[in-house]
């Protein structure tokens, strides 16, 4: 173990690989047989309290390493951590999933270097995030109670960062696996309890509605990329898209392209949760006005959100008038 142990602190990737995934095998071989305090060896270097695992720590910390080959390792070796945490004999936990590891895993992985265009990434969202109900569950909590996370959020990038909150992970109700049940297996595994709340598309909506609306509180420069994918890719899965009214009608108040991007959620509101919003047509009459805005890439949405507004029949002809006349 020593030896193996020092092959993980040297300059050698390949066997630093090798390394680390032996020592996986060994830390899961022992915690499932439930040896891993009765090891001498194991207990000098492998602290009884997990979250001060040196060997986890070591690899928590290669998640942001600049190979991308050591990172992609680091991260499925921590989450298979994570996927078992709770079944092992020696560890003390009342679910399976491992979500005090969990937060560092992603705490580490979001302060990567590149960490958007990295391959890293992609395999977290492919193998983890898009694929199993409660690492979703346990991610969209993380934002609202982290201090690290949330800036990697908010903050500045080359690729907008809402991509990491939107996309295939929506709670829509179609994914039923259990990282913590894909994972377990063998006789001599403890059965952990699941909480109920990871099946339960209500409570999905209720956590991310919470950290979308904790996000938008925060100053964000991808707002046009959250307002072009908030009618399709977001309200529909919020508990209460009312709370949007605020962020909507703001952004509607900016003018030119933030307030064409705003136009369909809010609408969205008006039309379908009866969101009293007086000001509408005169804002869309004044957006009229804004030449930019008919030669942008977005004019033939907007001319088509134009359109839609104007075809009620309950709108007075005055106002009818005074849109054709402009």
């Amino acid at each position: 173990l020593l030896k193996i142990m020092e092959c993980m602190k040297g300059h050698d990737k390949a066997a630093a690989i090798a390394a680390v995934q032996s020592l996986r095998r060994l830390f899961l071989y022992f915690a499932e047989k439930g040896e891993l305090k009765g090891m001498s060896i194991l207990i000098v270097h492998f602290a009884s309290t997990y979250d001060l695992l040196p060997f986890l720590s070591s690899v928590i910390a290669w998640i942001s390493e600049d190979d991308e080959a050591l990172q992609v390792t680091a991260l499925r070796t921590a989450m298979e951590i994570v996927a078992q945490q709770g079944t092992y004999k020696g560890l003390q936990s009342d679910t399976a999933f491992g979500n005090e590891t969990f937060v560092r895993v992603v705490r580490q992985l979001v302060s990567a270097p590149d960490v958007k265009t990295s391959e890293v990434l992609s395999v977290f969202k492919g193998e983890y995030l898009n694929a199993y109900t409660d690492v979703q569950y346990f991610t969209i909590t993380i934002p609202t109670s982290d201090d690290d996370v949330m800036p990697f959020l908010v903050a500045p990038r080359k690729s907008p960062a809402v991509d990491v909150a939107v996309g295939d992970d929506t709670p829509d109700g179609s994914t039923k696996r259990s990282i913590s049940d894909s994972s377990s297996s063998g006789p001599d595994k403890k059965k952990a309890k699941t909480d109920p709340s990871l099946y339960d598309l209500r409570e999905h909506q209720r956590v991310f509605s919470v950290c979308w609306i904790a996000l938008l509180k925060h100053k964000l420069s991808t707002v046009p990329m959250v307002l072009a994918n908030l009618p399709d890719k977001i309200m529909p899965f919020l508990a209460e898209p009312l709370l949007l009214a605020d962020f909507l009608t703001d952004s509607y108040n900016v003018g030119g392209i933030t307030s064409l991007l705003a136009l369909n959620s809010l609408f969205v509101l008006i039309q379908q949760y009866n969101f009293d919003y007086p000001a509408f047509f005169t804002k869309l009459y004044q957006l009229l006005a804004d030449d930019t805005l008919l030669r942008s890439k977005y004019r033939k949405r907007f001319f088509k959100l134009l359109a839609m507004f104007l075809s009620s029949t309950n709108l007075p002809a005055y106002l009818i008038a005074a849109f054709a006349k402009r």
